[in-house]
C-alpha cells in the first residue's frame, strides 16, 4: 500500500487553484475590456450598452469573492499578525499561530453557513432577478458561499500544515506561516 499524497499535489486540488487562477484572469480582463468599452459609448457616443452595468456588477462581486478564496490560499490577505513580529519565542509563536487560524476557521465558517444558509437560500426563494436581463440573484451570491467555503477550508489546510509541515521532495519544510522554509533536520 502506497503513502498517501499530501493534499496539495493531489488532482483536485490542483484543479481547484488552476481554476480560480483562470477565472481571475478571464473576468478581470473581461471586466477591464467592459468598462473601456463602456466609456467611449457613454460618453462620445452619448448612448448605452444595455444591461453592461449588471454584468459588470456581478463580475466585480465574483472577481471580489473569489479573489479573497485565492487570497486565503496562498495566505496574501491582510491578516493581523503583527504580534508575530515581536515574539521571538518559537513556542509563543506557535501558540500565536494557532490561535489566529483557529479565529479564521470559526469567523469564515461563521461567514459561510450564514451565507449558504440563511442569505442565499433566502434569496433562491424569493426568485428575485435583475431588473435589465432578468439575472438571478443568487449567482453573484453563489461565488460568496463558494469563496466562503473555501476560504475555511483553506485555513483548515493550514491550521493543519502548522501542526505537521509539508516535506516536498527537496528536502525542505515549508511551513504555513508565510510558506517559510526551514531546512529538515
Amino acid at each position: 500500500m502506497g503513502k498517501l499524497k499530501p493534499i496539495e499535489e493531489t488532482g483536485l486540488w490542483k484543479v481547484i487553484v488552476h481554476f480560480m487562477e483562470i477565472m481571475l484572469f478571464l473576468m478581470s480582463a473581461a471586466l477591464a475590456t467592459m468598462v473601456f468599452i463602456t466609456v467611449p459609448v457613454r460618453y462620445i457616443m452619448k448612448s448605452s450598452i444595455f444591461g453592461i452595468e449588471e454584468v459588470i456588477m456581478m463580475m466585480a462581486i465574483w472577481i471580489y469573492y473569489l479573489g479573497a478564496a485565492y487570497g486565503s490560499y496562498e495566505q496574501s490577505h491582510i491578516n493581523a499578525d503583527i504580534l508575530l513580529h515581536f515574539v521571538k519565542n518559537p513556542k509563543a509563536s506557535k501558540i500565536i499561530a494557532i490561535i489566529k487560524q483557529v479565529i479564521a476557521i470559526v469567523v469564515f465558517g461563521a461567514f459561510a453557513y450564514w451565507c449558504i444558509a440563511k442569505y442565499l437560500a433566502w434569496t433562491i426563494s424569493s426568485g428575485g432577478q435583475s431588473m435589465q436581463l432578468h439575472i438571478p440573484n443568487w449567482l453573484p451570491i453563489s461565488m460568496m458561499a463558494i469563496s466562503f467555503v473555501l476560504m475555511t477550508l483553506y485555513e483548515i489546510f493550514h491550521l493543519y500544515r502548522i501542526f505537521k509541515p509539508y516535506r516536498p521532495t527537496d528536502g525542505k519544510e515549508v511551513t504555513a506561516e508565510e510558506g517559510e522554509e526551514v531546512s529538515a533536520a
